[in-house]
């Protein structure tokens, strides 16, 4: 019913009341009462209708109508009454009335109109276009329109008294606080949690999760994650947000202070360091460094938010209505500080490791039910809140760390900045029991946790990305060389100096390598470089084979460079052979290990030909030992390679193109929509390995030359290339729109695979979701031929205002029933219905692509390259933002 088009801020929906087909059926008080109600739970302050008369007479039945309903249920209401089913749904004026009402309304706001398509989409659009006025201006500044009743007054600021006198009075408002997990690569990637406390003695209320979203359709930067937390703070009275990232650089004057980074980084133990202005510890933290710094800067710009810049425990004073305290904060510490083990990383982490250490964390903290969770950033963001908590008398005790901010002046090219700053943490509060063990997940006690420890990247960021590349490309040039009879292999110190492409160590660590503590670690980063090569290798040699990692390869750099004695012993990284065989494979007096400075060089001359093609992924080609390219990138075992020849293309040039605009020109759906169905006729699979012709550093770089051209495959890139970074399958088109859509938006699901065995597999994926079985016409077919007497059976469930998803994408799969799919498209295209299709051909095809698929749809964009060949049809009030959005992907 609602959806939010800026979480916390501003949503749309239909009417109360509102049926599929346009119907103009009075409406009675029990269907109000329990709209209304539903929109208030889900925090809406006030409603900016746009209703003529003719819908507001559908409510006569209600005691004053309407409005009078919404006043008395304590909405604050603004109405314009605009008329429907004109040729321009609002105009100029009417948009120009609406922007002043919002501006006027107290937030969030909900916008509707009927079926809450056309003239709300209109005002939508435009509160989104200038956004940019009403984000920076306080709530109720704007006049009101003469059709609008002035905006309540704003509740008297709360003074600054000391908190124990406001808890004092048992009536007094919650205190609500916001903890941010900033990740810089995109939106989805950002913890968010509101957690709220209240009354004497202060006591947990609730906490919501992933309330922080995009601003509209705006990219991910520091600036619209700024705008986005400085509106929801204002819109949901919070009182303290508290950031997982660094305010500030290293102060130049530190010289006396050992080691690098700011004080309070070396006193909460943290993975990465922020350095003296611009150098961080590693390299690779330095666009998230730089992102969390301007975050900090903004929200102090736009004059609301106070950082908190002393040592203290609390509790501080509660700013006033329209202001907040900021905060930095470092989970991790909190955990260690309040006796939990640390929350492991993202690729150590499971949803049931996860969802244990967030029951410890609710039983140590007294937190509610709701804070079991098994969402990584949203935990960690939970665990960020408790410290803002803390310094506003929460139920739990802050600890501070490290040394006052300061403002460092500009110098030359270095321009001014904020260096040191305090980070807080967490603690229960005294006389809480002591916490217990996060169940049977705690790993072995000598394996490394890899949330203290910057020798191991994010992998959420781009930049650490690259550092897998280059390991996973020494790591296959290793195995090409140990598979031609030569004993290569590499250091621990330069291991690491190699994948973050450095000749100097403290750059990455922030001191020199120590054996003892750092080789661990080491050895973790191997097995991330091997989990993203696709798993291990086989390496012969003597008549013995073993399956080698890159950890395989890394030696000790003095003497025989033997491997260290507890590779052998210790459980989480022994190795699947043994330390017989692998002396039989790497003998002793024939090893010798490379250093950083061989990164620009042949590994091997003897090898330089193969090794350069294996490094470049120029195609295949011959390699030691009958091996080529494809059995070195091939994909996991038990890949089904009794599959069409699709399972040869996976991911190549023709899926980038098609898959990138899938998940925009789902979400232009979802706007428009009540609910999506989807019709594929050549579903193949959710997710699938990529093909060993494309390989992922392949793969990776055409989207990186991609992205540099259009920005717009970016989001592509977002989507799989953490995914097959991790090792895991590529996300197919059914994969994506599934995705794109969501299980509560799907109305009605329609697939059709003609191979037999990806036919069964798909069915019971799409079975165990749910999906099949379940939903109205849900149904997986044997082939496309079948779907227009499907779709004639089912054609109900297509409503008037809901919207239509086709993928029509059948690869080499000769004699294509393009007829049988237009005619099926043709029975669904009923009026009121919104409709994208996107339409594949492969170069060997003689498909009609100028041809629209129905007469509902027109043709909007056409894109060619080599020999494939795309286009995509829409319904004519869908036309101009589609072709927007497939512009910011080069299409014509």
């Amino acid at each position: 019913m609602l959806n939010w088009v800026i979480p916390g801020v501003l949503a749309r929906s239909c009417r109360p009341g509102w049926a599929p087909g346009g119907r103009r059926e009075p409406v009675s008080p029990d269907v109000l009462s329990g709209w209304i109600q539903d929109v208030k739970v889900s925090g809406i302050r006030s409603v900016l209708v746009l209703l003529a008369d003719e819908h507001l007479r559908l409510y006569e039945g209600v005691a004053g109508g309407l409005l009078a309903a919404y006043r008395a249920s304590g909405l604050v209401v603004a109405h314009i009454s605009i008329l429907d089913h004109q040729p321009k749904p609002v105009s100029p004026a009417e948009l120009d009335a609406a922007f002043r009402s919002f501006c006027a309304l107290p937030r969030p706001t909900l916008v509707h109109c009927s079926a809450g398509i056309d003239r709300t989409g209109a005002v939508i659009r435009h509160l989104l276009d200038r956004r940019g006025e009403w984000m920076t201006r306080p709530v109720g500044e704007a006049a009101s329109t003469p059709d609008v009743p002035p905006a309540p007054e704003r509740p008297a600021p709360m003074s600054a008294t000391s908190v124990q006198a406001i808890l004092a009075d048992p009536d007094r408002d919650e205190i609500k606080v916001l903890g941010v997990d900033l990740a810089v690569r995109s939106w989805a990637d950002n913890g968010s949690v509101l957690l709220v406390f209240g009354g004497d003695p202060p006591a947990w209320r609730s906490c919501a999760f992933g309330v922080i979203g995009p601003v509209g359709d705006e990219a991910l930067t520091a600036d619209s994650m700024a705008r986005a937390i400085d509106a929801y703070a204002l819109a949901h009275d919070v009182r303290a947000v508290s950031l997982d990232g660094p305010q500030g650089w290293r102060s130049p004057d530190a010289l006396d202070r050992s080691g690098v980074g700011r004080a309070c980084e070396a006193e909460a133990r943290t993975p990465g360091r922020t350095g003296v202005y611009p150098r961080t510890f590693p390299g690779t933290y330095n666009r998230w460094v730089r992102f969390a710094i301007d975050v900090f800067e903004k929200l102090r710009s736009f004059g609301r938010a106070t950082l908190v810049n002393e040592k203290t425990t609390g509790p501080l004073a509660v700013p006033e209505a329209g202001h907040y305290l900021i905060l930095e904060c470092f989970p991790t510490s909190t955990w260690r500080t309040s006796g939990l083990r640390p929350l492991p990383g993202h690729s150590k982490a499971t949803r049931a490791i996860v969802r244990a250490h967030a029951a410890t964390l609710r039983d140590c903290f007294g937190l509610p039910d709701a804070a079991v969770i098994d969402h990584h950033d949203h935990l960690q963001a939970l665990v960020a809140a408790l410290p803002a908590a803390a310094l506003l008398g929460g139920p739990c005790i802050a600890v501070p760390r490290g040394e006052p901010g300061s403002r460092q002046s500009a110098q030359g090219d270095v321009p001014s900045h904020w260096v040191e700053g305090f980070s807080f943490d967490a603690k229960p509060p005294q006389g809480a029991p002591p916490p217990a063990p996060p169940g049977d997940q705690r790993p072995h006690e000598d394996e490394p946790n890899d949330t203290i420890n910057p020798i191991l990247p994010d992998l959420r960021e781009p930049a650490s990305q690259e550092v897998i590349e280059r390991g996973v490309r020494l790591f296959l040039d290793l195995v090409c060389c140990a598979n031609a009879g030569h004993s290569i292999g590499i250091g621990f110190a330069d291991f690491v100096r190699w994948v973050y492409n450095t000749n100097d160590y403290t750059a990455v660590m922030g001191r020199n390598f120590q054996d003892v503590t750092d080789s661990k670690f080491v050895i973790r980063l191997a097995q991330q470089v091997t989990k993203a090569a696709g798993g291990r290798r086989a390496v012969t040699k003597n008549g013995v084979t073993i399956q080698s990692g890159m950890d395989t390869f890394i030696w000790r750099v003095k003497g025989n460079h033997d491997r260290p004695r507890g590779a052998w012993l210790v459980g989480w990284c022994q190795p699947p052979y043994t330390r017989k065989a692998w002396k039989q494979v790497f003998p002793d007096g024939t090893r010798r290990v490379l250093n950083s400075a061989h990164r620009d060089r042949p590994i091997c001359h003897e090898c330089v030909g193969r090794t350069h093609e294996l490094t470049e992924f120029e195609g295949p080609t011959d390699s030691p030992e009958g091996m080529t390219i494809q059995d070195l990138h091939a994909g996991p075992a038990g890949a089904d390679t009794t599959a069409p020849i699709q399972a040869r293309n996976v991911g190549n040039r023709g899926d980038t193109l098609k898959h990138a605009p899938i998940p925009d020109l789902v979400r232009i759906l979802l706007a428009a929509s009540g609910r999506v169905a989807y019709f594929d006729p050549f579903a193949f699979a959710l997710e699938y390995p990529l093909s060993p012709s494309v390989g992922f550093p392949r793969w990776l770089e055409d989207l990186r030359a991609r992205q540099r051209r259009r920005r717009a495959y970016g989001g592509l890139r977002d989507i799989q290339g953490p995914r097959l970074a991790a090792g895991l399958d590529y996300r197919c088109g059914i994969g994506l729109t599934l995705d794109a859509i969501g299980p509560d938006r799907l109305s009605w699901l329609l697939v059709a695979e003609r191979d037999p065995g990806l036919r069964a597999r798909l069915e019971a994926v799409l079975r165990e979701m749910g999906l099949v079985g379940s939903l109205v016409g849900g149904a997986v077919l044997p082939d496309a031929a079948g779907i227009p007497d499907a779709i004639a059976g089912a054609g109900a469930s297509v409503q008037s205002g809901d919207g239509l998803f086709a993928l029509i994408d059948p690869f080499t799969i000769p004699g294509c029933p393009w007829a049988a799919v237009l005619e099926g498209l043709a029975l669904a295209m009923r009026p009121g219905v919104h409709g994208i299709a996107l339409v594949f051909t492969f170069g060997i095809h003689d498909w009609p692509i100028d041809l629209s698929p129905a007469g509902a749809l027109r043709r909007v964009r056409l894109i060619g390259e080599g020999p494939f060949h795309l286009a995509v049809y829409a319904t004519e009030a869908l036309t101009d933002v589609v072709a927007r959005v497939l512009d910011g992907f080069g299409w014509t």
